[in-house]
Order: C-alpha cells, then sequence, then structure tokens
C-alpha cells in the first residue's frame, strides 16, 4: 500500500474515471418483479411484523418467563435466517456458513454490552452493521476464521468516533485534541488517554493491533490514518461559512466512502489484488452515496454539504440514482470471487439499499419516477417506507432501555 498521494492518484482516481464515465440512464438491466410476488413479500412481512410485535410486546420481567421468551426470540430469528424466502439469505450462503455467521454477530453483540452498555441502540446497529460488511466480505472469499476482535475494534470505532466529531456537545477544540490522540495510537506512538471515552477509543485501536501486528501490517494502519484524514476531511462539509464544490463533495465522499470499506476488506485473512482494491473502493464510494441519499433532508436542513445537498430541488437527484445503480452494477458483476453466489447476493442487495434509500427521500423525486423504481421493488413503496422507518427512526430513551434489556436477556 502506497502513502496517501499515491493511494489517491493511483487508485481513488480510477473509481472517480469510473464513477464520471457511468451512464445516467435509467438501468434497464434490472428485472422487474410480478405483482403478485410484490403483493405476497407484503403479507409476508406485514405478518412477520405483527409475530415480531406481539412477541415484543410479551417481554416479562419475571425471571421465570424470560428463558421462555428467549428461546421464543431466537426461533423467530432462526426461521428467519434458514427458511425464509424473501431475502432468502440461506440460498447464497450454505447452512454451515450461516451457523457460522449467526454464532459470529451473537459474539459482537456479547462483546459490545461488555465494553460498552452505555451505547444506544441505534449506536449499536450503527457497529454491528460495518461488522456485517466485514462478515460478508470473510464469506465472499472464504475465509472460515471465527469472530474477529480486530474487526469488533474496528466496527466499534464507527459509533465512538464518528458520534463524538458529529456531536454539537463537543468543542472544535476538543474534536482536535480527540483525532491528534487517536492519530498518536494509529501511528504506534505512547499515548496518555484522560477521558473515559478517549481510553475505550485506545482499547478499541489496540484490539485491531493484537490481530494485526503493526510490524506486518503496515498497510492497515496506513488506511486507518487515511481514514482518520477523511473523516477531519468531512467535517469541513458541516462548515457552512465555506462552501464546497461539487468536485470537492465528490472527493470526500470517495476518500471516505471507500477508504472505510477497503479497511473491512483489509481485514479478510484473504491475499488482496490491486484489482479488487478498486473493487472495494467502488463499493465503499456506493454505500456513502446511498447513506448520503437517504440523509437528504436531514444533512440539507443542518447545512451539510453532500453531493446530494448541491440541488434539493424535486426530481433533481432521479439521473443520480441512475448513476449509482449503473455504478455498482459495472464495478461488482465483473468481479470473480471465490464465492460468487454471496457477491451476487451482496449486489442485489445494493440495488434494493438505493430504492428503500430514494423511498426514505421520496419528497425529492417526481411520482413518476418513484412508479418506475417500485416496479423493481420487492415490496410496495408504503411497504418499504415503514420498513426504513422502523430500522432508522430513532428510539426514546424509556424505549431504548427496554429494548436493550431484551437484548441482553437474548444473549444470556
Amino acid at each position: 500500500m502506497q502513502k496517501k498521494d499515491v493511494f489517491v492518484e493511483r487508485y481513488l482516481s480510477k473509481v472517480k474515471d469510473k464513477w464520471l464515465s457511468t451512464s445516467d440512464c435509467f438501468p434497464e438491466f434490472l428485472q422487474p418483479v410480478a405483482d403478485d410476488v410484490r403483493e405476497q413479500n407484503n403479507k409476508y412481512i406485514e405478518e412477520l411484523a405483527k409475530k415480531l410485535t406481539g412477541h415484543i410486546n410479551s417481554f416479562s420481567r419475571l425471571p421465570h418467563k424470560k428463558k421462555k421468551w428467549k428461546q421464543g426470540l431466537l426461533a423467530i430469528i432462526e426461521d428467519l435466517l434458514f427458511n425464509e424466502e424473501l431475502v432468502a439469505i440461506h440460498r447464497a450462503i450454505d447452512p454451515a456458513s450461516l451457523r457460522a455467521l449467526y454464532n459470529e454477530l451473537m459474539e459482537f453483540l456479547r462483546q459490545e454490552r461488555r465494553f460498552s452498555p452505555e451505547l444506544t441502540l441505534d449506536e449499536i446497529g450503527q457497529a454491528i452493521r460495518n461488522y456485517i460488511v466485514y462478515a460478508m466480505f470473510k464469506l465472499i472469499h472464504k475465509d472460515e476464521n471465527p469472530f474477529s476482535m480486530a474487526a469488533f475494534g474496528y466496527s466499534m470505532l464507527y459509533p465512538f468516533t464518528d458520534n463524538y466529531i458529529d456531536s454539537s456537545l463537543h468543542l472544535p477544540d476538543e474534536k482536535q485534541k480527540y483525532n491528534r490522540l487517536i492519530r498518536s495510537k494509529i501511528s504506534g506512538e505512547a499515548v496518555k488517554p484522560a477521558t473515559r471515552h478517549e481510553k475505550k477509543t485506545c482499547r478499541l485501536l489496540s484490539a485491531i493491533e493484537s490481530e494485526y501486528p503493526r510490524s506486518s501490517n503496515t498497510e492497515i494502519y496506513q488506511l486507518l490514518l487515511m481514514m482518520l484524514d477523511a473523516q477531519e476531511l468531512s467535517i469541513k462539509q458541516q462548515n457552512t461559512s465555506q462552501i464546497l464544490s461539487e468536485e470537492e463533495r465528490l472527493d470526500i465522499s470517495l476518500y471516505k466512502g471507500g477508504v472505510s470499506v477497503l479497511i473491512d476488506r483489509y481485514l479478510v485473512k484473504r491475499a488482496l489484488t490491486e484489482d479488487e482494491i478498486i473493487v472495494y473502493l467502488g463499493l465503499g464510494f456506493f454505500l456513502q452515496l446511498a447513506d448520503d441519499l437517504q440523509d437528504i433532508g436531514e444533512d440539507d436542513s443542518l447545512g451539510y454539504q453532500t453531493l446530494l445537498t448541491i440541488n434539493t430541488s424535486h426530481g433533481a437527484h432521479e439521473k443520480t440514482v441512475n448513476k449509482l445503480l449503473n455504478f455498482i452494477h459495472e464495478i461488482l458483476t465483473p468481479f470473480k470471487p471465490e464465492n460468487e453466489a454471496v457477491k451476487d447476493f451482496v449486489l442485489e442487495n445494493c440495488y434494493q439499499l438505493i430504492f428503500a434509500s430514494v423511498i426514505g427521500s421520496r419528497e425529492y423525486f417526481t411520482d413518476e419516477y418513484i412508479d418506475r423504481l417500485e416496479k423493481l421493488m420487492i415490496f410496495k413503496t408504503e411497504h418499504m417506507h415503514k420498513l426504513r422507518d422502523s430500522l432508522y427512526k430513532p428510539l426514546d430513551k424509556r424505549t431504548n432501555k427496554k429494548y436493550l434489556k431484551m437484548l441482553d436477556v437474548a444473549l444470556s
């Protein structure tokens, strides 16, 4: 792995050129979903939601009832993993690997609850989503190693660092001091963390080093430093006193999104080719823009300068969505890893992620465009909207506390 400037020139510039040359025409390669299939999917989701809600509402504080409640919840989850035909993850992943994935994610949650019981359910979700990305890369490359404390440490850095930097409760000087501490720790220098938050951040970085010694894994630490650079650059997007150009916003998204996901791939214990570096940088950039797509309204209200807040007029982003769908198709379709079935599963879910993001920001799109996309969705628009709201709607403190108690029972 080269230093930052060479890395940007050699790899990120290729991803940027690929993005700029990608067509913004509606993707005709996507196959429509039959109306009756979509109707069945909607019915299935309604029944599943009713079943889950009923089970959650049956939660009891009585010790003798908790065991039976846990058994019921885990039975629902196992049925979803091994029998559900909507997302049908069991078709892409063999039973043994799917069982290993389930156990790995349960272990992640146990480690998280021991390490940081103060995190909210939203923050836990933020961390485990990153670990799932890493776990899918393991499956794609047939890496059968068990739970990784290094990947746990890296995934947990997201709620610890991003939320600290994004918080208005911390002054700019405090954020700069925090970033200097992280930079020193990544560089292998002696550090003296002062606060509880700083100490835990350093422990997460130490978890990476325990599995990937700095002396023999210099690429990972160079990328971690680049990720820190990217986070500092992204702070510029929050500064309304300095207007960023479209190219500056594009470069920040490329850098932050690309490097973030490439680190996950470096944690997979399989050799990495230069062509794969382009693939994973492209996937990371795609996921960053998908995230920005679903947050157009919130980012615009806060004055955040992303590619998607340059123009928030009705229908302005339809060509960008077309471009995103074409881009991820062109990045992943020719990619031939060890396990193509899992790669194809990831690609299909990338398409559905974009559809869900559009529905989440539907006020910025025309009805005609929504109608056209709906033909490609596995759910009807209103069901996609409900599903997205249930996954991303912030929880109040009381509900969060209640759900965390349920999580602890499920993990016990």
